[in-house]
């Protein structure tokens, strides 16, 4: 067989060489193109077509390396990109920074913040009043209540108490914090 299955593949014959040797009982016959067409359509079935003809049928170890190139999943049978996961999952976000009616949370795997995008953060000071929210510094927005308008107001966000927010687009919407339903 042509191929090791490791990714190296093997030609059953030397063409080259047999083309050099220049005596008649070296020529390239059809006898050995025919074998050499066969190894090669087998080979092709023994390895993973890049248009999708064969499919994985086991575990493949990808080792140290990883995908890089992967499209963004569009149905539930889809693999998944770890960004597609980041912005449609609850993300922690640590304790946040900032003071008086601001909060700051830098998370180290969400790059971008879209509409849905939920964070679970721990306030490092309590609220006092209308506040805002600057997540990886792309600038403050607003933190407004459940109804998604009205601005958040004192001990809504309390200090060492978990508060969990989602991105609607426009404001951060606080679905929970403090010691008050929201």
């Amino acid at each position: 067989m042509g191929w090791n299955g490791s990714g190296s593949i093997t030609l059953l014959y030397d063409f080259g060489s047999d083309r050099d040797a220049g005596s008649p009982d070296n020529i390239i016959s059809a006898d050995k193109m025919d074998a050499m067409f066969a190894d090669v359509a087998n080979t092709t079935e023994l390895t993973l077509n890049r248009n999708g003809e064969n499919v994985i049928a086991a575990n493949i170890s990808w080792g140290s390396f990883r995908i890089t190139t992967l499209g963004a999943a569009t149905a539930a049978t889809d693999a998944i990109r770890a960004r597609q996961v980041a912005e449609n999952a609850v993300q922690y976000g640590g304790t946040t920074a900032g003071s008086g009616n601001t909060y700051t949370a830098t998370m180290t795997f969400l790059t971008t913040v879209a509409t849905g995008t939920r964070l679970l953060l721990k306030a490092n000071h309590t609220s006092t009043g209308a506040a805002t929210l600057n997540v990886n510094a792309a600038g403050a927005v607003a933190i407004v209540r459940f109804d998604g308008t009205t601005a958040i107001t004192a001990n809504d966000i309390v200090s060492g108490v978990f508060f969990e927010v989602a991105y609607d687009g426009t404001s951060w919407v606080l679905l929970y914090g403090g010691t008050t339903i929201v």
